[in-house]
């Protein structure tokens, strides 16, 4: 049986918190600080002070900044009653206000660290998988993905489809009217793409003017309709914005997907280049049986 190292079962384990619902980890949590409560309780003596910032800290990169603050008022409240009972000289209970405040700056002081390390996480993984100017997938994150989606869709059964873009006469936009206005259009494309695909389907810029839209669980019969609706909503914003541009597409649907993500791509970019090179302004659907 494989041993799996410690490296690579951190994000394996980190990867699995991340995909629990806030309510798992509501939950979760707060076990985690009852169990230290009681800990704390029986041992009396020791100190659990470090103890409890694991819970604060899944209170606050998992749930939210509220969450870790509640969770710092409640572990102070918790320790203090602790120490109270705990407490044989009832006249020094006196100093256990000051631990109370003490800690409560200290919870608090490490919540803010925590909530603002999760927001330059969040930030860190939005800058690698977004293309910077139009934040649609880049092709690093689209690969990723679309390998997955693949993976359930073989698994299930499932058709796949994907529709490979390319942007006519776009150097023409830059010529004319500058690099500003065609940053505009690039930024227009996504937009349009994305509010006329689902949620689960993902819209991607893998080039200067090249697109991908992944389309999981969708068969020859939808996709030529989707594809279709999406190039009627683009060559009709490019034509109320004055744009001289129209859209060669190459669409492969994959019935029983036993290709590979790269192999989909691969005929999906021979189809648009096939499309370039004849008409332009058109689309070539491949179904792969």
């Amino acid at each position: 049986m494989e041993h799996l190292a410690p490296s690579r079962l951190y994000p394996i384990f980190y990867s699995w918190l991340e995909a629990r619902s806030r309510t798992f980890h509501l939950a979760f949590s707060t076990i985690i600080l009852a169990g230290l409560g009681y800990l704390d309780y029986l041992t009396g003596d020791f100190n659990f002070t470090l103890f409890y910032v694991i819970p604060i800290f899944l209170f606050t990169w998992f749930v939210g900044r509220n969450a870790g603050i509640i969770a710092s008022i409640l572990t102070c409240a918790l320790v203090f009653s602790i120490n109270f009972e705990n407490v044989r000289d009832k006249a020094a209970s006196s100093h256990l206000t000051w631990d109370f405040f003490m800690n409560l700056f200290f919870y608090f002081l490490l919540g803010f660290m925590f909530q603002m390390l999760r927001h330059n996480f969040n930030r860190i993984n939005e800058l690698a998988m977004r293309d910077p100017l139009t934040q649609a997938l880049n092709r690093r994150s689209l690969d990723e993905l679309a390998e997955y989606e693949l993976r359930i869709s073989k698994r299930n059964r499932r058709p796949f489809s994907v529709a490979f873009f390319d942007l006519d006469n776009f150097k023409t936009v830059n010529d004319r009217f500058g690099h500003g206005e065609g940053d505009r259009l690039l930024r227009k494309v996504v937009e349009i793409m994305e509010n006329n695909v689902r949620s689960t389907d993902m819209v991607a810029r893998i080039g200067g003017d090249e697109f991908v839209v992944a389309l999981p669980e969708t068969g020859a019969d939808e996709a030529p309709i989707v594809v279709a609706k999406l190039r009627e909503s683009l060559n009709a914003a490019m034509t109320a914005a004055g744009w001289p541009v129209t859209f060669s597409i190459g669409v492969v649907t994959c019935v029983w997907p036993n290709c590979s993500w790269s192999e989909i791509l691969g005929m999906a970019d021979a189809l648009m280049y096939n499309v370039k090179a004849r008409t332009k302004d058109s689309f070539l659907h491949k179904i792969v049986d």
